[in-house]
């Protein structure tokens, strides 16, 4: 029954800069800046059903647990710096390699604001929490590539990074502090790769790679609730890329196999978002790619199938029904070996069309895009109020190419204006969950400039 709403705003600029060091040494600077913000408001308690604290008694916990009614405002600011350079081999011998370092500088700041004597709108707050994370990542990367004959070619990489979080909190009043704390975690990681490939024809290949990737640990926003550890994965694949028909059709296609370990899982506690880590998790699939450019006419088709599930029985929180099982600690529930992984859809599809149309000096190209994302589940507990039904999405383009420096596009996503379920949450005050809603129909245009010859 609460007012719920979303407004974004924001912009991005990048820029790229190359210069030839020698006539086989490139050198190349990369660097973003992205300044957004997102003022929302939702339902805190997600029923409307739920009553909110009658004005003749406190906001206290007991009464809040009593009368559940509430509606919850928040602003959030996004300012993130990204730069990246590289040196990097551009003649035409058997080594060929890159070398780099990147850094990333973010600040997010927030403030929610809660009302736990309206359930329609924010009229007056009686819990303000002002929060504000800091991350930063630096890495340091390489990787070679080397022709052992003109068919077979190996690779190897690796990649060095520093991950820092500094998460600032600050709550009006409490329980249970009232004084701006500081939680800091750091971790930091060597991640790598390695390949060989056999090229055969005239531009095809197939592969076969091995890697390890990792995503950084951080603070969790609820006080007194552990930190959350780094996850790692290992991936194994095998693929062939072909085109044929004088480059006029490309098939792709790849199998692989990954094998997480410390799983990064989200929940929700007192109606926080908590981030916690499973034992390990193993995913398997296959995913095909065909795309077909023949005069002014291009199509592309995709389909992709994964089996994604856990490794090991875990013990996790779940929020929405808290409780206790055997053999688990306090407030968490088992969940079982080969249980499916979280947002694991077993079927994905998606098919494009589009024509370029020439009009004097400037060629107008309009493209249709579908999407299908089969059902999934929000967390490791499987039921209507974790289910994400499957859906289909139509998106349209229209591409005015004015030349080699000119680019204007104008957009509309989900062109039907489908109602369609793109996540859920749990709630801490009831069983019925939270569904998220994904963006209607949204227009928009993009300018494309290039600067240099």
């Amino acid at each position: 029954d609460g007012l719920s709403f979303q407004d974004q705003a924001g912009y991005r600029l990048s820029a790229e800069a190359r210069y030839d060091v020698s006539d086989s040494v490139q050198a190349r600077a990369l660097v973003s800046w992205q300044d957004g913000y997102t003022h929302d408001q939702t339902d805190g308690d997600r029923t409307a059903t739920a009553l909110a604290v009658p004005a003749n008694l406190p906001t206290s916990g007991a009464n809040t647990a009593r009368f559940p009614g509430r509606v919850s405002n928040g602003d959030t600011q996004f300012k993130t710096l990204i730069g990246e350079f590289n040196l990097l081999s551009t003649g035409k011998g058997p080594l060929q390699w890159v070398l780099g370092g990147f850094v990333m500088d973010e600040s997010i700041p927030v403030t929610l604001l809660r009302d736990n004597r309206n359930v329609l709108d924010v009229r007056q707050s009686n819990s303000s929490i002002i929060t504000e994370a800091k991350n930063t990542s630096q890495s340091v990367f390489g990787q070679v590539n080397y022709y052992l004959t003109d068919a077979i070619e190996v690779l190897a990489g690796a990649r060095y990074s520093w991950d820092k979080q500094v998460y600032t909190r600050f709550a009006v009043p409490g329980p249970p502090i009232t004084l701006p704390f500081t939680s800091q975690v750091t971790s930091q990681q060597l991640t790598g790769k390695l390949g060989v490939n056999y090229h055969f024809g005239d531009n095809n290949m197939f592969y076969l790679t091995a890697s390890k990737g990792y995503k950084a640990g951080g603070v969790n926003l609820t006080p007194n609730t552990p930190d959350f550890l780094p996850e790692r994965n290992f991936v194994y694949e095998a693929g062939l890329k072909t085109e044929l028909f004088d480059r006029h059709l490309r098939v792709n296609g790849d199998v692989f196999y990954s094998d997480y370990k410390d799983i990064q899982l989200s929940s929700l506690v007192g109606g926080l978002p908590v981030t916690q880590n499973a034992l390990a998790g193993k995913s398997w699939g296959a995913e095909l790619e065909v795309t077909a450019q023949f005069g002014g006419f291009a199509a592309n088709a995709g389909m992709g199938y994964l089996n994604s599930k856990f490794a090991n029985s875990a013990c996790i929180s779940d929020t929405n029904a808290p409780g206790t099982d055997a053999g688990c600690p306090t407030n968490l529930r088992f969940v079982p070996k080969d249980r499916v992984l979280p947002f694991s859809p077993e079927w994905t599809v998606n098919a494009g069309v589009q024509y370029a149309i020439p009009l004097g000096s400037v060629e107008v190209t309009p493209r249709v895009q579908w999407s299908y994302i089969a059902e999934q589940f929000a967390t490791p507990f499987p039921s209507v109020n974790t289910l994400v039904p499957g859906r289909s999405i139509f998106d349209a383009r229209l591409t005015v190419d004015m030349g080699r420096k000119y680019k204007l596009e104008g957009f509309v996503n989900n062109l039907t204006n489908k109602t369609y379920i793109a996540s859920q949450i749990q709630n801490s005050s009831s069983a019925d969950g939270g569904s998220i809603y994904g963006a209607p129909r949204t227009f928009g245009v993009r300018l494309r400039v290039e600067i240099g010859s």
